[in-house]
């Protein structure tokens, strides 16, 4: 188990220093992302969209452009949906505008989540420093539903009931530890660190390929 996780840790860190090397000369194309209504990620986002939605205008019911936290989780009574909302809510004034929405998402395509491919989130979900509950019971289904970091955008903040509906997680409390998780990727706060600005780039990668070579090392000698 013990060398499991540093296995997870290593490919996490490779993948994380590969992302943040590519980033140097995509400047241009991270500004394609940061932008929600880009056609560029909507296409993206919509490779990996559950059929099942319910979009802002639908929650909000009494049509004022705001969404409050009883509209919230009226929509989405599958559990996880109050995580959710206070991520949604920023400012924890008790509603969310379609402004403030469209912020948070441009904040998930700079994360290093969200740019995970399907294996990469495999790992992130099954490493305890970033996902710490058991989640190796869903792993199938999410390989199966092509789940990558991106998708998360849309069944672990968006629309949280998704978690139930169509990965089939019945465990509340793997649902609701599961969006803090998100969340706090997207605060920068997670296991994969906060997104790099071009000036942390070069100091990034310098740190992540020290540490891949530490915990080369440790798996050597655990092994031993």
């Amino acid at each position: 188990e013990r060398r499991g996780g540093v296995g997870k840790r290593r490919r996490l860190l490779s993948l994380l220093a590969v992302l943040v090397a590519s980033s140097c000369g995509s400047v241009n194309a991270q500004d394609d992302r940061d932008d929600p209504k880009s056609a560029a990620t909507d296409h993206i986002v919509d490779n990996h969209r559950p059929t099942k939605q319910k979009g802002f205008e639908e929650l909000d019911k009494d049509h004022d452009g705001r969404v409050t936290r009883l509209e919230f989780t009226s929509g989405h009574k599958q559990g996880a949906s109050d995580e959710a909302f206070s991520c949604l809510d920023a400012d924890m004034n008790g509603y969310v505008t379609k402004e403030e929405q469209n912020k948070l998402k441009k904040a998930f395509y700079r994360s290093h989540l969200s740019q995970l491919d399907v294996e990469g989130l495999i790992d992130w979900l099954t490493y305890k420093k970033c996902m710490p509950t058991d989640f190796s019971s869903h792993i199938n289904r999410v390989r199966e539903a092509v789940v990558n970091g991106l998708s998360l955008w849309e069944y672990a903040v968006k629309r949280p009931a998704l978690l139930q509906t169509e990965l089939g997680i019945k465990n509340t409390n793997v649902r609701r530890t599961l969006v803090q998780a998100v969340c706090r990727e997207i605060e920068g706060l997670g296991c994969l660190g906060p997104p790099s600005s071009e000036a942390l780039v070069i100091k990034s990668v310098a740190e992540v390929t020290n540490l891949s070579k530490a915990a080369s090392v440790k798996v050597h000698v655990d092994a031993e």
